[in-house]
């Protein structure tokens, strides 16, 4: 699918700037941005690793990406005309919370894209994540 892959190079490509500018442990980074928004699990897991500083700060990475995606996608709707990329901002958020907002946004047809989108990414954050952090 198309915008799970753009979400995963846009989240390659989103660690370096987390990285660079707010945080120099490139696992915690990393965690950050390959949580995909499933903040209630890559926030205790990067505790887990590195303390409750680095489970806060992932969980604030991925809960402020899913608040942005409440904020843009109604926006990109009406102004930007590719779906792929809008669902891929979501992350893993787009199979539940997000679902509505994308459905109201672009229509039923692409509600069935999100949910796969969301499927495929929260599928791999429980198994990417562990190996980010504790490898």
């Amino acid at each position: 699918m198309k915008s799970a892959a753009t979400a995963f190079l846009g989240s390659a490509a989103s660690f370096f700037l987390i990285y660079i500018a707010f945080i120099r442990s490139p696992a915690v980074a990393a965690a950050g941005v390959f949580g995909f928004g499933w903040y209630s699990l890559a926030g205790p897991l990067a505790a887990k690793y590195d303390g409750p500083a680095a489970g806060m700060f992932v969980f604030l990475v991925n809960f402020f990406r899913e608040q942005l995606t409440f904020l843009l996608v109604p926006f990109l709707a009406k102004t930007y005309r590719n779906p792929e990329g809008a669902i891929a901002i979501g992350g893993a958020t787009t199979m539940d919370t997000t679902l509505a907002l994308f459905t109201e946004a672009y229509g039923s047809d692409l509600g069935l894209a999100a949910l796969i989108n969301g499927l495929l990414l929260s599928a791999t954050v429980p198994v990417l994540l562990p190996l980010i952090l504790y490898l």
